[in-house]
């Protein structure tokens, strides 16, 4: 969404600071109730990560879908279509050790296959220790921020921890996701668009077959003709690669 100039400022925040902030205190903590295993969910998404864990482990597992932290601004930009591509091959990756509930709508469990740049952590531990756990982690001092000279939140603990999911026996690695209806898709906002519109077709004139033929210009480097004369700014090559240069800075 940030990178369409679609994202709130509080939705940017937020994940900057998720993204920042150390694992440090959780992973002390599990240690200390005794995790079964655990991973950091990063660009396979909770469901590649999840799938995997409860592969290895031997045991399907089930996911209540209104119980996963969200970012602020999630489901908005899930409901205006604003996805990313990561989430088509996640799916291909992992997809088949995924059952969805049929009331459970496509958003939510395309949220599911959205990778992360640098999440939380996934932890499994026994259910009779899941509520001292919580109570840990949620009066936990959060981990330094690396965006920031001190700590953020100081008192406030790991807020976004919580209970998703259980493991049902013995199995084949199978995720199961479900929904208990307490969390909705909102309705796109009017005005704009539910998708991102898909790029302009660009129309490529026919060299002559008596003229000079330009060389073919790297999509990387400056775009110069055969002449050495530089390309327009305004051409859509040094359009491109303006762009690209304000995502990557």
């Amino acid at each position: 969404a940030s990178q369409i100039s679609r994202a709130d400022e509080k939705s940017v925040e937020a994940a900057t600071e998720s993204m920042t902030t150390l694992n440090k205190n959780a992973s002390q903590l599990m240690v200390k109730f005794g995790a079964h295993a655990c991973t950091d969910v990063t660009g396979f998404s909770l469901c590649g990560h999840l799938a995997e864990m409860a592969l290895s482990s031997g045991v399907d597992v089930e996911v209540v879908w209104d119980n996963i932290p969200l970012f602020v601004g999630v489901l908005e930009y899930a409901a205006a279509g604003i996805l990313p591509g990561a989430i088509e091959r996640n799916k291909e990756s992992c997809g088949q050790r995924i059952i969805a509930a049929d009331s459970l709508p496509q958003e939510m469990l395309d949220i599911c296959y959205d990778a992360q740049t640098s999440g939380g952590l996934l932890v499994a531990l026994a259910e009779s220790k899941a509520d001292d756990f919580l109570k840990a982690l949620h009066k936990a001092c959060p981990e330094r921020s690396l965006s920031r000279a001190k700590p953020r939140g100081r008192g406030k603990g790991i807020s976004a921890a919580a209970v998703i999911g259980r493991v049902l026996g013995k199995g084949s690695g199978v995720v199961h996701i479900k929904t208990d209806g307490s969390r909705k898709i909102p309705s796109p906002k009017p005005g704009k668009p539910a998708v991102k519109p898909a790029p302009a077709e660009q129309k490529l004139e026919q060299p002559s077959s008596t003229g000079p033929q330009a060389e073919e210009v790297p999509c990387c480097a400056d775009a110069v003709t055969s002449t050495g004369q530089k390309i327009s700014k305004d051409s859509d090559i040094a359009q491109i690669k303006a762009k690209f240069i304000d995502f990557l800075g």
